[in-house]
């Protein structure tokens, strides 16, 4: 410090004093004072001029903070306040308070600056001081790190040299969170003692270096001696009736000691940090609490995602090792043994000693929580788990298993233990759910067996397939049917309809009018007597109901189809030439038909017939526009494809359903083509070189020459390589002969490999390559892109039948 001298107290009118607020601060007196715009002192008027000026010494540590802190008031026009000290003796010190305004004009420029500058009560500043820079320090974060630092580090600055904070866990054990010092902090053991003696009064306590007349309280001396200090406060902090730390305040620079008043001031700063800790605290449990809640949700959003039980014990286990453990296993308990079901985050399995123990605790409901375990954990792992936890499963109120989840450097606590078992209990609903659809869904597929034909009827010289769809993906029944019923040796009952409304009711009711259909039909060889019949039927059992029905009466020896509406979408006629032709026939509704009766059968014969397909509206009314329906249905029955894939019942469902239809669906079709069928996977070559060796078979049994079967045979070799290659899945291959040609047909279940054109084949691919030799071998290639299906190819083999199969 500087010893002031009259050349610095001649501040007026020197002008050379008068520029800096270091002219002010060295009048050491109360004065007001002024500065222009620049922030150059223009004026300085005593207060008290019969009080004594210049006497005492300043810190030019301070006068150069207080010039910095000057200027950048200046430079954003801020007020101006600091407070300093003049030092009249070694041990005594006056303290001043300096402060400025700036003045504006109109349009807000500084004018010039109006001062004052006094002396403060040295205590009250700067206690007070001290005070509210700490409050500003413990408000500035929710991070108890830095709060902390940051308090230790304004206390070192307005208070003291040295502070330390000691912290509490919730087991009394305490640990130096935090120091900030101008020197090393010494004396560890001696502190915690001073610290311990606080808490056991419950007070805080001043430590002071001087001749003490108490000889108990010697050991005060001895504690400063240990940690280097004139004087010390030890300030607890209590939450309540619980001590979470303690705050350390040094003293072995300072011109003072801590005095009596310092004490107040420490305990207000104690207290202030307990309040902000405990609300970082109730902060961090709350958004703990929130976490938990959502990880929760998220966990319970999941368990829904499947019906399949090993599915959902997997992404429950997937969901805890997002954050939650390193790694969980969920595991099924069967007589005393642990079976893993899913796990992630490890492969191992259970240790037959820990496998004891935890089953003996699933066995009586209970979880298990380890923290803090050297032994190793449940699972063979290399290195055990720091923590780890298992929480039982429940279905049908009888222990299934458990879940267990392990953390390598987390220790989990009760209320960690509290949020698995509550996901247990809520996956032990999720299991019970997905075993009651189980049992719901077998129950249900039981009656779909009851209400639909096991078996259809054996027709001469077609091939019959049918495919149902019900709208509920669930439920698997509906209320729409197909039947074929053997009505003798030569006359087959052709049905289907669609009973009004969804699900089991429906399906119940159309159960009933399609048995009564048949039955009736075995003495009723009218197609509209028997509807009228069922109606009367529906009625007296089912009022209300109504459905639409489409029967016929197929009689293979007069090759002629006897048929009758009520209120059903016509079936369509493919002839022989390719032309579709609608079964038209009026009626009502049956549950309506006694509205308008005496509608008549109609006859039909089927000399020219290819292929007959019966639907309900739930296939046409998929796109959701009625006449784009019927567009794709002509399509399908339009293709000559239909008359080579093993179902034609569900080729016109794939083609005309592109997403699942709104409705319940069936289709019954009738082929009258011939063909020799082939079915095999592409993806295995035995099931391809087994139907590659029967279709060569076949031609040498038709009576073709040899040469001719094997280029034939490589044909079929190329073109089911191509799907191999190309698309993959199954083959549908199938050979008809039109005279005495045989033509191949290869259906694949892909989005189509190869274009329409065929005869700029490009031998430098290999696609191209494959059609070009199938070419070269005498084969008439034609391709069919079925949209929804697959592709179709139609070679046309250079083989002729000289015998009859």
């Amino acid at each position: 410090m500087k010893k002031l001298d009259e050349q610095d107290l001649a501040l007026i009118p020197a002008e050379r004093a008068l520029h800096s607020v270091r002219a002010v601060m060295a009048r050491t007196c109360d004065a007001v004072w002024q500065a222009d715009a620049d922030g150059t002192v223009t004026n300085i008027t005593l207060s008290r001029p019969h009080a004594p000026c210049g006497e005492g010494a300043l810190d030019e540590s301070e006068v150069r903070r207080i010039e910095r802190l000057w200027r950048r008031c200046v430079r954003c026009a801020d007020r101006f306040r600091a407070t300093f000290r003049v030092y009249a003796s070694a041990a005594a010190a006056r303290t001043f308070t300096i402060e400025a305004m700036p003045l504006l004009d109109g349009n807000d420029s500084v004018v010039n600056w109006s001062g004052s500058v006094a002396e403060a009560d040295p205590l009250a500043e700067s206690g007070n001081h001290f005070v509210s820079e700490a409050a500003a320090v413990l408000s500035s974060s929710l991070n108890r790190t830095t709060i902390v630092n940051r308090l230790l580090e304004t206390s070192v600055e307005h208070f003291g040299d040295r502070c330390a904070f000691h912290a509490f866990d919730d087991y009394g054990t305490m640990s130096l969170e935090a120091v900030a010092n101008r020197q090393a902090l010494r004396g560890g053991p001696e502190l915690e003692r001073a610290i311990e003696e606080t808490i056991r009064n419950r007070a805080p306590l001043l430590f002071q270096s001087v001749p003490l007349q108490d000889p108990s309280r010697e050991w005060m001396n001895d504690v400063l001696t240990a940690v280097d200090a004139r004087s010390m406060i030890v300030a607890p902090l209590f939450v309540g009736t619980s001590c979470i730390g303690a705050l350390s305040f040094l003293e072995s620079e300072r011109a003072s000691r801590f005095a009596a008043h310092d004490v107040e001031t420490a305990v207000i700063v104690a207290r202030q940090l307990a309040m902000a800790l405990e609300n970082i605290k109730t902060f961090q449990r709350e958004r703990q609490i929130t976490q938990r809640f959502r990880f929760l949700a998220r966990v319970t959003e999941r368990l829904f995602d499947t019906l399949d039980p090993t599915q959902t014990l997997q992404l429950v286990v997937d969901s805890l090792t997002g954050g939650f453990a390193d790694y969980a296993v969920a595991a099924r308990l069967t007589d005393n043994a642990l079976s893993i079901l899913a796990s992630a985050g490890t492969t191992s399995g259970f240790r037959e000693k820990a496998q004891r123990k935890l089953v003996a605790s699933l066995r009586q409901r209970r979880g298990v929580l380890v923290a803090d375990e050297t032994r190793p954990g449940p699972l063979h792992e290399e290195a055990p788990p720091r923590s780890w936890m298992a929480v039982p499963l429940f279905a049908e109120s009888a222990v299934f298993g458990a879940i267990v989840c392990c953390a390598n450097a987390h220790a989990y606590d009760e209320s960690e233990l509290e949020l698995l078992e509550e996901i247990g209990r809520r996956t032990s609903l999720s299991l019970e759910h997905a075993e009651s659809f189980a049992r719901e869904r077998r129950l249900v597929q039981t009656l779909q067996q009851a209400t639909l034909p096991t078996r259809l009827a054996r027709i001469e010289g077609a091939s019959l397939s049918a495919i149902y769809r019900p709208a509920s993906v669930e439920m698997q029944v509906g209320g729409d049917w197909y039947d074929a019923f053997d009505i003798d040796e030569h006359r087959v009952l052709l049905t289907v309809g669609d009973v009004t409304g969804h699900g089991l009711e429906a399906s119940i009711v159309m159960g009933k009018l399609r048995h009564a259909i048949n039955v009736v039909a075995m003495y009723e060889p009218d197609p509209v007597r028997i509807l009228d019949a069922a109606e009367h039927i529906l009625l007296r059992r089912f009022p209300g109901s109504v459905a639409t029905a489409f029967i016929a009466i197929l009689d293979s020896r007069r090759g002629t189809i006897t048929y009758a509406n009520a209120g059903h979408p016509y079936p369509v006629l493919r002839r022989g030439d390719g032309s579709l032709k609608e079964l038209e026939a009026d009626g009502l509704p049956i549950g309506l038909r006694s509205l308008r009766p005496n509608v008549t059968s109609v006859t039909e014969r089927l000399d020219d017939a290819s292929l007959i397909a019966l639907y309900t509206d739930g296939l046409t009314e998929a796109t959701h526009d009625m006449v784009a329906g019927e567009a794709l249905l002509h399509g399908a029955l339009g293709s000559d494809a239909i008359f080579y894939v093993e179902s034609p019942a569900e080729f016109v469902e794939k083609f005309c359903v592109r997403e699942r239809s709104r409705d319940d669906l069936a289709v019954l079709v009738l082929n009258f083509v011939k063909s020799q069928r082939w079915t095999f996977d592409s993806a295995s070559w035995r099931a391809a070189r087994l139907a590659r060796r029967e279709f060569a078979q076949y031609l040498a049994d038709a009576g073709a020459p040899e040469n001719e079967v094997r280029a034939a045979e490589l044909i079929f070799g190329e073109l089911a390589a191509n799907v191999a290659q190309h698309v993959g899945g199954t083959i549908e291959a199938a050979l008809d002969w039109h005279g005495a040609k045989a033509v191949l047909h290869v259906t694949d279940r892909g989005e189509g490999y190869a274009t329409t054109e065929c005869e700029a084949a490009d031998l430098l691919t290999e696609h191209g390559r494959g059609l070009w030799i199938v070419q070269r071998l005498g084969a008439k290639i034609s391709l069919e892109i079925l949209p929804g299906f697959g592709t179709h190819v139609r070679a046309e083999l250079p083989v002729m039948r000289t015998s009859a199969l």
